[in-house]
C-alpha cells in the first residue's frame, strides 16, 4: 500500500513538473514563435479579422520587436480617431510593464506621434520600457478610426546610456 502511495505521490509530481513547463516553457515559446511567423521583425503589419482576432471598430498593426542592442522609434500620422494605443507584449501575451502609451500620453508634435521602444526609457522623450521583455510583439491599436489609418512606420536608433 505504502509503496502504491509513493508511486502516485510520484507521478503527480513529475505531472506538476510536465504541465509547469508546458505553461510556463512550452506554451510561451510556440506563441512567441507563431506571432514571429505572423508579424515581421520592426516592420508593422495590418492585421484584421480574417486571422481570428480583431473587431470591425478596430484597426491592428502588429510587429515583432526586439530591443536588445537597439531602441526602435515608431512614428506616424495621428490617426483621426477617438483612440489609439500602443503596447507590448511578452511570450506569453501579458502587457510588458511600463510598455504602454495611448493617445493622452504619448508626444504629438505636428499632428504626428513618435514612441520610442527603450530598455531606459527615462533617457527619452515619448519611450515606452521594454526593460522586463526585450522582445515580444508590439501591437497598434485604433479605435473607430473615421478615416484610413496610415502605417506607422519603424527606425531602430541607437540605445540610450
Amino acid at each position: 500500500m505504502v509503496d502504491m502511495l509513493l508511486v502516485l505521490l510520484l507521478a503527480s509530481a513529475i505531472a506538476c513538473v510536465i504541465i509547469g513547463v508546458s505553461i510556463y516553457v512550452v506554451i510561451p515559446a510556440i506563441i512567441q514563435w507563431q506571432y514571429r511567423v505572423q508579424a515581421p521583425s520592426a516592420e508593422f503589419k495590418a492585421v484584421d479579422g480574417s486571422e481570428g482576432a480583431g473587431s470591425s471598430d478596430l484597426r491592428y498593426f502588429i510587429l515583432s520587436y526586439d530591443c536588445r542592442k537597439q531602441d526602435l522609434k515608431v512614428s506616424a500620422e495621428l490617426p483621426d480617431a477617438p483612440h489609439w494605443q500602443i503596447g507590448l507584449f511578452d511570450g506569453s501575451m501579458r502587457l510588458v510593464d511600463g510598455g504602454y502609451v495611448n493617445h493622452h500620453t504619448a508626444v504629438t508634435r505636428d499632428n504626428r506621434f513618435e514612441v520610442v521602444v527603450s530598455k531606459t526609457p527615462e533617457s527619452r522623450e515619448g519611450s515606452i520600457s521594454c526593460a522586463s521583455s526585450p522582445s515580444g510583439l508590439l501591437i497598434y491599436r485604433v479605435l473607430c478610426p473615421r478615416s484610413a489609418v496610415p502605417l506607422p512606420s519603424v527606425e531602430r536608433v541607437r540605445a540610450e546610456g
